[in-house]
């Protein structure tokens, strides 16, 4: 039986040498790093006796490079849930997921009893893309997807 052109395609990206492979995983770790360079910006800037130290341990670049439907090929840049997860500071949460509130910032309720009504928020992931895309040979684009749904960001 003939290998289809999905099946070709999978062949050629996923073999060991593969060049597309390489090109992928080494830009997927270049995209982590430039990441990662904002959130230790972030950090180097915050001092608490309280900081797990785990978020700037959290962000990983996966091996395994996909083939879309629509034809593209993708690889995972992400934060392990088990280290971005943190203790929440706003009443009625046990938890947050730390990258996103850190991205995006919080404003408390106004009957929280909390010392800050809220964090404008430090746009460490969308400045680690830009510069990743500034700096590339590549024409390669990154989609930035993030929980839509407050349950997945708050728990």
């Amino acid at each position: 039986m003939a290998d289809t052109w999905e099946s070709l395609v999978k062949k050629v990206v996923n073999s060991k040498d593969s060049p597309i492979r390489k090109i992928m995983k080494s830009e997927a770790k270049k995209l982590k790093d430039c990441i990662q360079f904002y959130l230790d910006i972030y950090y180097s800037t915050y001092t608490t006796d309280n900081a797990s130290g785990n978020l700037q341990k959290s962000l990983r670049a996966d091996n395994f490079v996909s083939l879309e439907a629509d034809g593209k090929l993708s690889i995972k840049v992400y934060f392990d849930e088990d280290l971005a997860w943190g203790k929440s500071w706003l009443d009625g949460y046990d938890g947050a997921l730390k990258p996103f509130i850190i991205e995006h910032g919080f404003k408390k309720k106004s009957n929280e009893n909390y010392m800050f009504s809220g964090f404008k928020g430090y746009d460490f992931i969308a400045q680690g893309i830009k510069k990743y895309e500034s700096e590339t040979k590549y024409n390669l684009k990154v989609l930035f997807t993030e929980p839509t749904n407050t349950n997945d960001i708050w728990r």
